[in-house]
């Protein structure tokens, strides 16, 4: 019973191997008729003489599946016991007599002629096939499935971490031309220090101070007319004249009946009343020139800021890394003049991990900073940001604001520097 089991096991990796080599034979054939798109018709010896080859392949296999049937046909087997026998007794269970307990050493191919499928086109090139475990490994190998091209380089994208930043700047300003007309002068250049304040640039400014010296003659003039209350006292002095009017014709009239006529008299009146009108005039007019001096004070004002205005100035300590215009070129509001950098503080950007550094722990700490290219310096600052989005899963991210410090006149943290923070 047992040798039944083995025989059929050895026919049937037998027939298997059988299969796989014609269906490596197909794979060749279609693999080289797809690649020779080009190739010339092959002459008639050709085909003869692969024929011959597969043949002589035949043959030989044969030949070596007679000398494996004589083999196992010499270990003590009947006659009459075939190879449909042995296959019948395997799946019916049936012991066949005098078994002997030795297995045959080799495997033994089944009876029949293996004939390769015809060829229409001969195959440029002859694949030699082996048989055995190397076939089946590069079929259920897990590398053949892969869909990573071979050869690709592994790229992992840079992160920072709890230990790594780098420098930003906190001022990077273009200075804009604020209002419109001829650069006339530039007095930094690429590389200057400036301080705030210091005039980095000016525009043709000759009709703006005119405006200046009008506004300024106009003041004064609204100053001088807004002091005068020469209307004032006068009505102030007509009305006590058409008054004093009023009484002496009363009592010319009281001593004598009808002295001074009834229409005198209300002439006298009208006096009085119109010198009282001449007072609220005189009164609103002096008010009305007060404003006017606040008018006046505004245009000298306006006149002024335009003519600061054509005066470009520092809006912070910095250096200047960058000029667009030069002297003599027609600028509009707007259009930026230099770049201008401070350098004097910067700022240093890193994430931290929530979970081993929550953000109630790390709000207004001090952060000490070194730089890998700066070997033995070290910086301090402050935390002055803290970020309420989480990225990269569990990190947030936080700035700190680090003086700068100088070394031979240059500044020695430079943006885009990468440095290694450490809270405090």
């Amino acid at each position: 019973m047992k040798r039944n089991h083995l025989l059929f096991v050895v026919i049937f990796l037998s027939l298997f191997l059988s299969g796989c080599e014609q269906a490596y034979r197909w794979s060749s054939f279609f693999t080289s008729s797809e690649t020779e798109t080009e190739s010339a018709e092959p002459s008639e010896p050709f085909f003869e003489q692969q024929r011959s080859d597969e043949n002589a392949a035949d043959e030989t296999t044969l030949s070596e599946t007679a000398s494996l049937r004589e083999s196992s046909e010499e270990n003590a087997l009947p006659e009459t016991f075939s190879l449909e026998d042995s296959l019948s007794a395997s799946m019916a269970g049936e012991v066949s007599p005098s078994e002997p307990e030795t297995s045959p050493s080799l495997p033994a191919e089944p009876s029949g002629e293996v004939t390769p499928p015809p060829l229409e086109t001969p195959v440029a090139e002859e694949h030699v096939y082996t048989p055995g475990p190397s076939l089946f490994n590069s079929l259920t190998s897990p590398e053949s499935h892969s869909l990573t091209p071979a050869g690709t380089p592994s790229v992992s994208s840079p992160q920072l971490g709890t230990d790594t930043g780098y420098i930003t700047l906190i001022d990077d300003i273009e200075v804009p031309a604020e209002e419109a007309g001829v650069l006339v002068e530039f007095g930094v250049k690429e590389g200057s220090s400036v301080k705030k304040g210091d005039l980095l640039a000016k525009i043709d400014d000759d009709q703006v101070r005119m405006a200046v010296r009008v506004a300024d003659a106009k003041l004064k003039s609204a100053q001088r007319q807004a002091s005068n209350d020469v209307n004032i006292r006068y009505a102030r002095a007509a009305s006590q004249v058409a008054y004093a009017e009023i009484l002496q014709a009363q009592e010319a009239n009281e001593k004598t009946p009808n002295t001074v006529p009834q229409s005198e008299v209300r002439r006298y009146l009208l006096a009085h009343k119109q010198a009282e009108l001449q007072i609220e005039q005189a009164t609103h007019e002096f008010t009305v020139a007060k404003y006017a001096v606040d008018v006046q004070q505004a245009e000298l004002e306006a006149a002024q800021l335009g003519l600061d205005k054509r005066k470009i100035d520092a809006p912070v300590d910095g250096t200047v890394v960058e000029r667009f215009k030069n002297v003599g070129e027609w600028v509009k509001p707007g259009d930026p003049l230099l770049r201008l950098i401070r350098m004097d503080v910067v700022r240093v950007k890193f994430l931290l991990d929530a979970k081993t550094m929550p953000v109630s722990q790390v709000r207004g700490r001090t952060v000490q900073v070194t730089v890998p290219i700066l070997p033995g310096k070290t910086f301090s600052g402050k935390v002055t940001f803290i970020s309420p989005l989480i990225e990269s899963g569990t990190r947030y991210q936080v700035w700190a604001e680090i003086p700068n410090q100088q070394e031979n006149g240059y500044w020695m943290l430079q943006p885009g520097m990468q440095v290694l923070p450490q809270i405090q």
